[in-house]
């Protein structure tokens, strides 16, 4: 089911995107996905197959663990921020 908003000028709902822009914008994504991930790879290869391994000494269990808490815990709160925002204007429709 494709997501839709309501439109609140002429209350009627309306899809984000039509199906031609929605398959060009996702060509567009994956491809600039792709590229940074490639990117991302070749400067993870060329710390890794040099002599400057001591700039990835920061990596620890510890700080893994951390940001993996840090970073659940404030998407949580942007998502809840989101929802409450969105529930808020529902009920004022």
């Amino acid at each position: 089911m494709p997501m839709r908003f309501v439109d609140t000028a002429n209350l009627k709902i309306l899809p984000v995107m039509s199906k031609n822009r929605n398959l060009e914008s996702c060509r567009i994504c994956k491809i600039i996905k792709i590229f940074l991930v490639s990117i991302l790879f070749l400067l993870i290869i060329a710390i890794t197959l040099s002599e400057d391994l001591h700039y990835l000494s920061f990596i620890t269990p510890w700080n893994v663990a951390i940001f993996i808490i840090f970073f659940g815990f404030s998407s949580f709160l942007v998502k809840l921020i989101v929802y409450l925002n969105q529930k808020k204007k529902i009920i004022y429709l």
